[in-house]
């Protein structure tokens, strides 16, 4: 048992058939590692009831909180203001569709006391958009990531104040998080965790691999080597275009991949 609080931040939108399981397998296994716990649910601008479960849930269970974004943003963002409403000593970020269950943190929690960021992998072989993405995401931001499209995340509060303000708005906000604290050389570990078929939601390209994820690649990919800073210093503009050009080939190749069969 760890004598210290959680916070499990669940951004979802239009989730409202999954919501009350997950919420409730939460509540009944996070207690077993922690002393305390709070479950923030961010929901990112909902089209069905997902709103309404979610505040019924916060009405009958006192660690859930419920966040509102009331028109889609994203699941960066909503990831964000989760983690920056969070008052815990840790943090985990996960998904609502089931991928990985919220049991696999058993697996994590080995590794706490000499790590700052524990992510996890699939030990299952991912689909292929999330393979087509990790190899994009090792050539250009973070050359040992394995799984980027794993949402499940654990790390000390701490460590967000010492980096740098998150910026990506979709699922590569894990793959942002590890890239900075590996650049400011902090302690990372990847764990291997088990996970199921996704859940289809209506959803269901929420927090999920699509065209967009792909221009995001090379956006952050610009930020986490320092070029796409205003000034004089790095790079000159003739050649930070010539690297922006390439990025976005890259990223359209690697939707184009995704969509062949």
């Amino acid at each position: 048992m760890i004598d210290a609080t959680l916070s499990l931040v669940l951004p979802v939108r239009d989730a409202a058939p999954v919501l009350a399981p997950v919420v409730r397998d939460c509540l009944r296994l996070v207690p077993r590692h922690f002393t305390d716990c709070e479950l923030i649910i961010v929901d990112d601008g909902s089209r069905d009831t997902t709103l309404e479960v979610a505040r019924q849930l916060a009405i009958q269970h006192d660690p859930v909180l419920v966040l509102q974004q009331p028109a889609p943003r994203g699941y960066g963002r909503a990831l964000r203001y989760g983690l920056q409403s969070a008052r815990g000593d840790y943090l985990l970020a996960l998904h609502s569709d089931g991928g990985v269950h919220i049991g696999e943190l058993a697996r994590l929690l080995p590794y706490i006391e000499q790590h700052r960021l524990l992510t996890g992998y699939r030990l299952q072989q991912p689909p292929r958009s999330d393979r087509v993405l990790q190899g994009l995401v090792t050539q250009l931001i973070s050359p040992d990531l394995r799984d980027p499209a794993c949402l499940f995340m654990l790390l000390h509060a701490s460590l967000l104040r010492e980096l740098p303000p998150l910026t990506a708005t979709g699922m590569l906000i894990h793959t942002e998080l590890y890239a900075r604290a590996r650049q400011q050389q902090h302690p990372c570990i990847q764990v291997g965790v088990q996970a199921s078929q996704p859940v289809v939601l209506p959803g269901a390209s929420y927090g999920r691999v699509r065209a967009d994820t792909f221009g995001e690649v090379a956006r952050l990919a610009l930020q986490v080597r320092g070029l796409s800073a205003a000034g004089n210093a790095g790079p000159s503009w003739s050649r930070r275009a010539a690297y922006i050009v390439g990025l976005a080939a890259l990223a359209r190749l690697g939707w184009e991949m995704v969509r062949r069969k």
